[in-house]
């Protein structure tokens, strides 16, 4: 039995409120450090409500001091968690998984996202996954969610993957920079950032084949102090997605996307509303970060179909949260 679950069991949570942990068998002050690592930043529109807490110091008002920490891989920053130097990742499903599988204790313990669409664009001249054959495809790892799922959109469209190269470049920016100076002919972009190529053919989506999730990475016997404040930072995230929802707040949550994704406004506009509209953020909210099995199956049998992703996963601390 995990920290999670005992604590839960011995102890009902009280948001932003100084508690015991009849495990840990003392009180656990305010101001508590969670290191939180990310492989790029959490100012993206999909991300906004980590963004939001952050600069409105909600997480602070709830007695955590959060530092996002920058990591260079999925692997870099599981092994951090291992060995203490972080007390959590937000990564992406396909490295969660293999992390989680390969590095002892560690867990994914809540699904912060829906869903996101990873697209494959292409020079204008291409058309279909035909037109790929002998091409160049600019993409994460080999083992990226970039990679996997956009192997996996080509065959779905009828393609095969082998006929292309594909270019292991790094982050989105670096595979976008790749793409507008043509130095490959197609790339797996992160929505939004294929707006940043409007005149671009959009192959497909990785929803196509499967729903691709940005998760939450832990030690499953975590201490009982950073055990509070992921509750605690779960709990806060979760509030923020009633700031986004709120039409009031529209304008304001576009400009700061402005500032964050350097594309057109009203680009931005739209993707907000196709958020809204897609009830995005109100299904995160219905759902509380619960884990599902069933998407986590789909997932872990891309990566390896001899992974059994039941025992990835440690639901205790997000019902200990919200239950």
């Amino acid at each position: 039995m995990s920290l999670f679950s005992i604590c839960r069991t011995l102890m009902p949570l009280a948001a932003a409120t100084v508690v015991t942990c009849a495990t840990a068998g003392q009180v656990l002050a305010d101001n508590i450090p969670l290191r939180i690592g990310v492989q790029g930043t959490v100012y993206l529109p999909v991300q906004s409500t980590y963004a939001f807490a952050t600069d409105q110091g909600k997480y602070a008002e709830a007695g955590l001091d959060v530092e996002w920490v920058r990591v260079g891989t999925v692997a870099d920053c599981a092994r951090a968690v291992a060995g203490g130097s972080l007390e959590a990742c937000m990564v992406e499903a396909f490295g969660a998984v293999n992390s989680a599988y390969s590095v002892p204790g560690l867990k994914m313990v809540a699904e912060l996202t829906r869903g996101d669409f990873h697209y494959l664009v292409a020079d204008p001249s291409i058309k279909t996954v035909k037109d790929l054959v002998g091409k160049k495809i600019g993409t994460g790892a080999p083992d990226s969610v970039h990679t996997l799922t956009g192997k996996a959109l080509v065959r779905a469209r009828g393609g095969n993957p082998d006929d292309s190269t594909w270019v292991s470049l790094g982050g989105t920016p670096v595979i976008i920079q790749s793409f507008l100076n043509k130095q490959v002919d197609a790339a797996m972009l992160v929505g939004p950032f294929h707006l940043v190529v409007p005149d671009a053919t959009i192959i497909g989506n990785s929803g196509e084949v499967t729903p691709t999730y940005s998760v939450l990475l832990a030690k499953t016997d975590t201490d009982a102090t950073t055990l509070e404040g992921l509750k605690r930072f779960l709990k806060v995230t979760l509030a923020e997605t009633d700031y986004i929802i709120d039409p009031a707040n529209e304008d304001a949550v576009v400009e700061a996307w402005a500032k964050w994704v350097k594309i057109d406004p009203s680009a931005l506009k739209s993707v907000y509303r196709s958020y809204v509209d897609s009830h995005y953020w109100e299904d995160i909210r219905a759902n509380k970060f619960h884990i599902h099995p069933e998407k986590w199956a789909a997932v872990a049998k891309l990566v390896n179909p001899n992974i059994n992703s039941a025992d990835l996963i440690d639901d205790s601390l997000q019902k200990a949260t919200f239950e």
